[in-house]
């Protein structure tokens, strides 16, 4: 998860450009990801600590999603990996250092 904020801090995108409006996007998306799994989280514990255990969550967030911690997740990490592939497609490195960085971002991210 650090790999967007160390190649973002190392080799920054100029201001304006589609790649910084791209990162700025992806960053958004990826703190609503984090927002969305910690809703769903605290919805179920305190639906869960009303009715039970075995209780069957439906409100909420688990109305449009049946499992909102995941799909947050995903959102969040599948906008890291993008991120980091952003701020690569413009890092002034070579093609096997890019590569490793991208093979560590994957990797992470799967």
């Amino acid at each position: 998860m650090g790999a967007p904020v160390l190649l973002s801090a190392r080799y920054p995108p100029a201001a304006g450009t589609p790649a910084a409006l791209c990162l700025a996007a992806l960053v958004a998306i990826m703190y609503v990801g984090f927002g969305v799994a910690a809703v769903g989280d605290l919805s179920k514990t305190y639906i869960k600590g009303r009715r039970g255990e075995d209780a069957l969550v439906t409100s909420g967030l688990f109305r449009w999603l049946r499992h909102p911690n995941y799909t947050g997740e995903l959102w969040l990490w599948t906008a890291n990996a993008a991120a980091a592939a952003t701020v690569l497609a413009g890092a002034p490195l070579t093609l096997f250092a890019k590569a490793r960085w991208l093979i560590g971002v994957l990797t992470g991210a799967a």
